[in-house]
């Protein structure tokens, strides 16, 4: 699992250089979803992937995050509820 975790390569969503062992424990304990997009032209990361993740744990990380504004929306939605 920690094979490739000295690798280096740019995060597209911070805009600087980050290991992979920090894009494979990011999100929970998962990989990043944006993963595949950020080092497929490092190492197969594919192949990485798909040996060391279950399917239902790929789907799990692979899902892009909310937009920000829906996120913000839910979380006023929700906080005018519990004061209703």
């Amino acid at each position: 699992m920690e094979e490739h975790d000295q690798r280096e390569g740019y995060c597209r969503m911070l805009g600087h250089r980050l290991t992979f062992a920090y894009c494979r424990r990011l999100k929970e304990g998962l990989p990043c979803h944006k993963v595949l997009d950020c080092w497929f032209e490092q190492f197969p990361v594919q192949e990485f992937i798909d040996a060391h993740y279950t399917p239902e744990q790929i789907s799990a990380f692979l899902t892009p995050p909310k937009p920000k504004v829906q996120s913000l929306l839910e979380l006023i939605e929700e906080a005018r509820k519990r004061n209703a």
